[in-house]
């Protein structure tokens, strides 16, 4: 468990309780931040905002 345990719990049950128990959701947690989406949600992002959601988007020098 991170450190943000408590949030995302608490936002995993928002979800549940605005779409439904049986949603598909996707978690990500980093050191400094975490995202909790549906995967309905994560579907109609576009290919560059999902890796920036995720964090493997990566940075040109």
């Amino acid at each position: 468990m991170g450190k943000f345990q408590k949030y995302i719990d608490e936002a995993i049950a928002d979800l549940k309780e605005r779409y439904g128990k049986d949603v598909e959701y996707l978690v990500n947690e980093t050191e400094t931040s975490f995202v909790v989406i549906t995967v309905e949600g994560f579907n109609k992002l576009k290919a560059r905002q999902k890796s920036m959601l995720l964090g493997t988007r990566k940075v040109r020098r």
